[in-house]
């Protein structure tokens, strides 16, 4: 190694050795507790709503494909932790809706189930005001935000919260929204789903109705989940998709870039 490179890289560890100011210190310590907090946990080997868009990824948790380690940075975990906390207002402000008069009822998921017997769906465990549950036919896992009686009928209540720029183009539920919806439906036996967009900017809101009929729970759930065990059988991996937009929160990147197209 030249006499130059050395000397940079000693510049360099005098740079990385001076004592940043106390704001700053402080700033990049809090910046790592918020990721050291979070947990990596390997997905469980269960089909999820939000995977149906890529057969690939469904593959890979089935059969129990480790995930790359990507640590989220602060600012994700931040963000996934308003949605969260955004979701829990919003149901609460619904639970509230009845006590105020208004014709709307937030229903018990759980108690919903257990009275109802959906088809293979068990309620796993309560968070809070979500639900988690396991449709055993399907082998799927699912996180349900709310089930309420508006009006005299029943629908699934389901709540994204998005960036400004998102929301302000925002005119129907996004196409994986749809598959997710035809998901819960297929599994609580409920038809219609109301989709709550709450805009993370300002807390403007936009509803839309999606009525999921017999087509859409054959086409995009189980004719598709029919599709990926056919290959989870064999332990042959699917085809890679076509819509990269599945690709950008994808953990199975490495997987998939080792099996090629």
């Amino acid at each position: 190694m030249s006499r130059r490179a050395l000397k940079n890289i000693h510049r360099l560890i005098e740079a990385a050795q001076k004592e940043l100011p106390v704001e700053q210190e402080f700033l990049s310590d809090l910046k790592a507790a918020i990721e050291r907090s979070e947990e990596s946990r390997l997905p469980s080997r269960t089909y999820k709503p939000s995977s149906l868009i890529c057969l690939r990824n469904m593959y890979f948790q089935v059969i129990g494909q480790q995930p790359d380690e990507e640590k989220a940075d602060s600012c994700l975990i931040g963000i996934c932790q308003t949605g969260s906390a955004r979701h829990e207002h919003l149901q609460q402000a619904i639970a509230s809706m009845k006590k105020l008069g208004i014709d709307c009822e937030y229903i018990d998921v759980e108690k919903f189930v257990n009275s109802r017997k959906p088809k293979g769906t068990k309620v796993v465990q309560k968070q809070g005001m979500e639900t988690k549950c396991y449709n055993e036919i399907l082998n799927m896992s699912f996180l349900c935000d709310g089930i309420i009686r508006y009006k005299g009928r029943y629908y699934i209540l389901e709540i994204k919260t998005e960036s400004l720029y998102k929301w302000q183009t925002r005119n129907a539920p996004a196409d994986d929204h749809i598959t997710q919806a035809s998901c819960y439906s297929v599994c609580l036996g409920l038809d219609d789903v109301i989709f709550l967009y709450e805009n993370r900017d300002n807390c403007d809101k936009k509803c839309y109705l999606v009525h999921v009929t017999d087509s859409m729970k054959e086409e995009r759930v189980v004719g598709k989940i029919a599709e990926c065990d056919s290959y989870v059988q064999k332990l042959i991996p699917p085809p890679m998709t076509e819509n990269k937009r599945a690709c950008n929160y994808c953990g199975y990147k490495s997987a998939c870039r080792k099996v090629g197209r």
